[in-house]
């Protein structure tokens, strides 16, 4: 998307905005995802460079689905006017950052609606032999998390040799169903144990989707560090007298590497993703009057989880009637129920419940 250059360093689309958008009109692209490696990460300059690429592919003629892929919560806020979707946390590449998105999204329910949606990014599947993937059970709790929160169902795994396992969750025509709810509203968590959680600017987690201003800032400020161990330690070198030029220029050379090593290491420490031992119950209203429930454990260990009757009147559904619940995930009826409750495995132990009145 950058005026710059992409994600992979080749010319971006500024200022060619309606050539690119006519060429993809002629190849007959039914999706663009257009990215934000090197964009500016003021939020108006970013707005108005996405809207140049929205304007183009719209004088096309030719119906598009846009993909914003910004990967910040505050795209969020402008996303219905300039795409049809739009990330709004950092790629989903283990399952820390799968928690990272679902809590995310959790306050952004209201920017969502038919025709344009929060993307949390792709379905990360298990294939051993992929650059990153999750346990199947985590899986199918992204995918399950995915419907109720009406999110894109966009696979980022190996198809050629999919697991088993992976086949049946992406085929599970309930699951699709749900996510393809044509009332189009994304789900709400309507019980959390969960520690309070703030989005935060996501660029830290991707260099290579740091922010051209940023990027700028953070190699000057290396290249000073570099030059004062350089600086300090070619004038130890002149006091002790016991280096020669060679070994001096080596040692600092070494000495500032380790240094950059250590900064390095230390921001992406502090800033790595990690997954709160907790709990929560995800709920969407279904166009039929039925909702989906989805109960999911991220703590380490099997946990009890209880939809209770406050719980299910926050849902949204009456509490002073039993409720038919069907599992969805195995394809079965569970009876009648007054409150949900099930034991989940450690570790993205989950269900998908439809639920009606």
């Amino acid at each position: 998307m950058s005026t710059r250059k992409t994600c992979a360093f080749r010319p971006g689309s500024g200022g060619l905005e309606p050539t690119h958008a006519a060429q993809f009109a002629r190849w007959g692209v039914d999706y663009l995802k257009y990215d934000s490696c090197w964009a500016s990460n003021d939020h108006e300059t970013a707005f108005v460079e996405y809207a140049a690429m929205r304007d183009a592919l719209n004088s096309t003629g030719r119906p598009v689905l846009y993909s914003l892929c910004g990967w910040n919560a505050w795209y969020a806020t402008e996303g219905a006017r300039l795409a049809n979707s739009w990330r709004i946390a950092a790629d989903c590449d283990e399952w820390a950052n799968v928690y990272v998105a679902v809590r995310t999204n959790e306050a952004l329910h209201a920017y969502a609606g038919p025709g344009h949606y929060n993307d949390p990014d792709m379905l990360l599947g298990s294939n051993p032999e992929a650059p990153a993937q999750l346990h199947p059970k985590q899986v199918q709790a992204q995918f399950s998390l995915w419907a109720v929160m009406a999110a894109p169902l966009l696979i980022g795994s190996r198809l050629l040799d999919m697991p088993a396992s992976d086949l049946e969750t992406y085929l599970n025509a309930e699951v699709i169903a749900i996510d393809q709810d044509p009332l189009g509203v994304q789900g709400v968590p309507v019980w959390s144990n969960c520690p309070a959680f703030a989005p935060r600017d996501n660029w830290w987690n991707s260099p290579w989707s740091m922010p051209h201003e940023v990027a700028v800032a953070w190699s000057q400020a290396l290249a000073a560090l570099a030059t004062v161990t350089l600086t300090s330690a070619m004038l130890l070198r002149r006091s002790v007298g016991r280096l020669g030029r060679c070994s001096g220029a080596a040692r600092a050379l070494l000495m500032s590497l380790a240094l950059l090593s250590a900064s390095y290491i230390g921001v992406i420490w502090h800033f790595r993703p990690r997954v709160d031992a907790c709990q929560q119950v995800w709920v969407r209203p279904l166009h039929d009057g039925a909702h989906a429930f989805c109960l999911i454990n991220f703590a380490p260990t099997e946990t009890e989880v209880v939809c209770d009757k406050e719980c299910m009147r926050r849902a949204g559904v009456p509490s002073e009637s039993l409720v038919a619940v069907r599992d969805v995930v195995r394809h079965r009826d569970l009876g009648d129920m007054s409150q949900i409750g099930v034991k989940l495995e450690g570790n993205g132990g989950s269900v998908l419940y439809r639920v009606t009145a």
